[in-house]
């Protein structure tokens, strides 16, 4: 009779602790971008989404996911003197990309979604800059 309680236990527990699962360091810098329409940093994407290198993860949303960032870069300088970039999405268009690929992938990893039109909301936040964009003739 224990040995038939405790199996339902530990059953019961597995199943509780496989339906919560942690977002992954993608799903975290997908999220952060989303919720910032001014534009990230490196270092804001690093301590998000608790990654060593946040440059690498633009740089895959614009080559494998063809997500447009404004460029040239918006580069400042910080308190210590060095510069710093901040890499922001060109419109609300390629926001809803971004939040498409972040909605895939929570189903993806069985993780609960936000709705269409949460996501919606968060990307009509990004403004039109498509006028910064510098073409190179």
């Amino acid at each position: 009779m224990d040995k038939k309680i405790s199996t339902k236990l530990k059953t019961a527990s597995m199943t509780a602790h496989d339906s919560i699962k942690k977002t992954d360091k993608v799903t975290r810098v997908l999220l952060h971008i989303l919720q910032s329409p001014h534009g990230v940093t490196e270092k804001s994407i690093n301590r998000y989404a608790c990654v060593m290198s946040g440059r690498n993860y633009i740089s895959e949303l614009e080559r494998k996911h063809g997500i447009t960032f404004v460029k040239p870069r918006l580069r400042l300088l910080s308190r210590d003197g060095s510069y710093y970039s901040i890499y922001q999405l060109l419109d609300s268009k390629e926001a809803i990309k971004l939040a498409k690929l972040l909605r895939l992938r929570c189903i993806k990893l069985g993780m609960s979604v936000l709705s269409r039109a949460e996501l919606e909301t968060m990307a009509s936040a990004f403004p039109d800059r498509s006028e910064q964009l510098v073409t190179f003739a």
